[in-house]
């Protein structure tokens, strides 16, 4: 199985900024780690980028569809005009990648996360470019939002991005054993 990790935003987007942590850093930070445990389970895998630099959403999309991998994943954290949102979150684009993986990486992500939140939830992303662009399944995940105090808490300590990124891997390397 081949795998493309989007560490999203990156060199010139900083994505989401609160509290002076940029979003890009925290997608990469995540990127790597998964990266790190798919390859461990044998899956091959490929980063839209390993550093700070810019990358067009085309490009993101285009090289995934030039290495024809089975799936796609974008990463994120969220923000919000309000501090009150917290939560994780799938976005997919089909019934189909929800039914292959979104649901059992956002089963995956709760647990990690464990707390109930009326934002944890699998989302259908219709608008979102790197979904409706990939020729293969493809979700785009949330791993907190950034303006919420608990959740920037979360994403800045030292176990969180790993743990969630073990999780994310749990339901990769599922996926991968059935193909």
């Amino acid at each position: 199985m081949r795998v493309c990790i989007d560490a999203g935003h990156g060199g010139k987007d900083p994505g989401a900024v609160h509290g002076g942590i940029k979003e890009k850093d925290l997608n990469l930070k995540a990127a790597l780690k998964l990266k790190a445990l798919l390859q461990t389970a044998k899956v091959d895998v490929l980063l839209s980028r390993e550093g700070d630099n810019d990358v067009a959403l085309g490009g993101r999309t285009g090289m995934a569809n030039a290495h024809e991998v089975d799936l796609f994943i974008s990463i994120h954290a969220n923000a919000s005009p309000s501090a009150l949102p917290y939560g994780v979150q799938t976005y997919i684009y089909s019934k189909e990648t929800r039914k292959l993986i979104g649901d059992a990486v956002q089963a995956e992500m709760e647990k990690v996360y464990n707390q109930d939140s009326e934002w944890n939830r699998v989302i259908d992303g219709p608008g979102l470019y790197v979904l409706k662009r990939t020729k293969c399944p493809a979700i785009l995940i949330e791993m907190g939002f950034m303006t919420n105090k608990a959740d920037l808490k979360k994403l800045t300590s030292e176990k969180y991005i790993p743990e969630l990124m073990q999780g994310v891997a749990k339901a990769v390397s599922s996926l991968a054993k059935k193909n």
